[in-house]
């Protein structure tokens, strides 16, 4: 028998903004120990839920990178470096192109580790039509360290809006 093709699996998408960093220039921001243990707490969190990525999207950037070696994912889940994109991108249209660009057809469960404003912005946007009660604190700040569960209903990786996305987790340490 064959198993099933991933058209038939669930798809999760999950955008996190890298833990607390501090420094200057902003650019070049490290993770703070706070940071690092909100990057363990969030990574703790998703595979109690039993949501361990088959691909991360992260950011170049030191805090990013450094929120990615302190959740410890095995060495076996791909990683895609798109560099200051995700840092540069203006808003949840940029976002969204990044992820349609760079997101494999194949892939069911992908997180994304970003900068805010623009992953807060994409959340908003995407939860819009799932966003209930329970999800009031995510209208006005996205703490570092947190991360939002999307279930994707959408065979394809470009066609992410409000009416193919619902969030089903927030994961906050504050």
């Amino acid at each position: 028998m064959f198993a099933e093709t991933s058209k038939n699996e669930s798809r999760h998408l999950i955008l996190m903004r890298h833990g607390e960093a501090s420094g200057s220039p902003d650019i070049a921001r490290q993770l703070t120990a706070q940071g690092k243990s909100q990057a363990r707490a969030a990574a703790k969190a998703l595979i109690s839920l039993e949501l361990v990525p088959d691909i991360i999207i992260c950011s170049g950037l030191d805090r990013t990178r450094q929120t990615l070696s302190e959740m410890n994912w095995p060495n076996s889940i791909a990683v895609i470096d798109c560099g200051e994109d995700l840092y540069r991108a203006e808003g949840h249209k940029d976002i969204l192109n990044i992820l349609a660009e760079l997101i494999p057809t194949d892939k069911n469960l992908v997180l994304v580790l970003g900068h805010n404003p623009t992953i807060h912005q994409a959340v908003l946007y995407l939860s819009r039509e799932s966003r209930g009660p329970k999800f009031g604190s995510l209208e006005h700040s996205y703490p570092s360290g947190t991360a939002s569960v999307f279930e994707v209903s959408s065979d394809d990786w470009d066609m992410l809006h409000p009416s193919t996305c619902h969030l089903s987790h927030f994961i906050s340490s504050i």
